[in-house]
């Protein structure tokens, strides 16, 4: 499923951005997008798939130095991209319809 390979010992800022980016080069439905900046200087993400004003909001890596949080996002939105482009349905549910009604939106920092 995810060819992902990450050294949870360097899983640092410069490996979220790759990850994140690699997703959004991988998927051209979704749309990746800086919201600003920590007060530690990282930058904030935004990743959203869909259109609609009905959403799905997950947040991760609120507190500072909470690492995992984002790492399993940045898994979780591209096990979601990863069914919405070949078509096949996680617990029963066909996402591309899904996301036809309503709009995910990730935010990393």
């Amino acid at each position: 499923m995810n060819d992902f390979i990450v050294d949870l010992k360097y899983f640092d800022q410069e490996a979220r951005e790759k990850l994140i980016f690699d997703i959004k080069r991988k998927y051209d439905f979704i749309s990746v997008e800086t919201l600003g900046q920590s007060y530690c200087k990282r930058e904030i993400f935004s990743a959203k798939i869909g259109s609609q004003k009905d959403a799905c909001l997950l947040v991760g890596g609120v507190h500072g130095m909470e690492w995992i949080t984002s790492l399993l996002l940045i898994l979780f939105l591209d096990t979601i991209c990863q069914s919405i482009k070949y078509h096949y349905k996680i617990y029963g549910i066909d996402l591309k319809s899904l996301f036809i009604k309503k709009e995910f939106v990730s935010y990393l920092v």
